[in-house]
């Protein structure tokens, strides 16, 4: 199976979209059975700052695109929300019965988004890919002899770190990432399966300036809700040079087994700095 980003693209033009006039009624429907198939809250049940968000770029997405079945590969939900407050969490081990084997609590005082994964049990493999542009040549990660790899990064040197690219397959089990800085999402929008964000975020103010040497860092994720695959072009580099990297990925499911964190706990950072 071979996924071109440009190829998913292609099929989003614009020319082809046809909006009638607004219905509340069809668009209740088509929101309850969002929610039903995502197996997630109506919104105001249960307080998540990304969901009314998110879900009505979905609907916007669904309406848009009648002929398609929208819900047919939505298996898996990438959650966002913001926040000014520290974040603090724990990597845990868990036994069968619920006890916890091992336990270290992290802390990320400059938090300013938090991602969060919803999804259901799946025997699909890791994702991963390779690149057919870069900016400059990688000086960290391991590809194969036809070029294929998980993660690529050109580190660069002093506040500079051009590119990572990295790909990897979420579970059910609990797991957070945390962005630090100010974020700005510059857009998010839905393509087939892959429901894709570019943010923005400043590290001008965060504490952790040994962490972060750069004042900004440019982050497109693609999260593929079919798969449970995450898909991350971050760096230093300006946003338009992350997109034709984006742009110029081929990604297929790999010959290794997603891992398991059914037992585990886990909190981890989502960023370009160093350490």
């Amino acid at each position: 199976m071979k996924i071109y980003i440009s190829d998913i693209c292609g099929g989003c033009c614009p020319v082809n979209v046809s909006v009638g006039d607004f219905d509340a009624g069809i668009t209740e429907r088509v929101k309850i059975r969002t929610f039903e198939k995502l197996g997630l809250e109506r919104p105001g049940n249960k307080k998540r700052l990304s969901r009314p968000v998110r879900t009505a770029f979905m609907l916007a997405a669904i309406i848009s695109v009648l002929s398609v079945s929208a819900f047919a590969g939505v298996r898996f939900a990438m959650l966002h929300e913001r926040t000014e407050e520290p974040v603090i969490g724990f990597w845990r081990e868990i036994d069968e019965n619920g006890g916890i084997l091992s336990e270290q609590k992290v802390a990320y005082p400059d938090a300013g988004m938090i991602f969060s994964f919803e999804g259901v049990e799946t025997d699909v493999n890791k994702p991963e890919f390779r690149c057919y542009y870069l900016p400059s040549e990688a000086d960290f990660g391991y590809t194969d002899e036809e070029g294929w790899t998980s993660y690529i990064s050109d580190s660069g040197e002093g506040d500079s770190i051009p590119y990572v690219v990295s790909a990897s397959a979420v579970s059910i089990a609990k797991r957070t990432l945390v962005l630090e800085g100010k974020p700005q999402v510059l857009s998010e929008e839905k393509r087939g399966d892959w429901y894709v964000m570019e943010i923005s975020s400043d590290y001008s103010q965060c504490s952790g300036r040994y962490v972060y040497e750069s004042d900004c860092a440019n982050y497109i994720l693609m999260f593929d809700e079919e798969r449970g695959w995450l898909i991350t072009v971050m760096g230093t580099s300006d946003m338009d040079t992350l997109r034709r990297i984006a742009e110029n990925l081929e990604i297929r499911e790999s010959d290794q087994p997603r891992p398991s964190y059914e037992n585990t706990e886990s909190i981890g950072r989502l960023g370009v700095g160093r350490g």
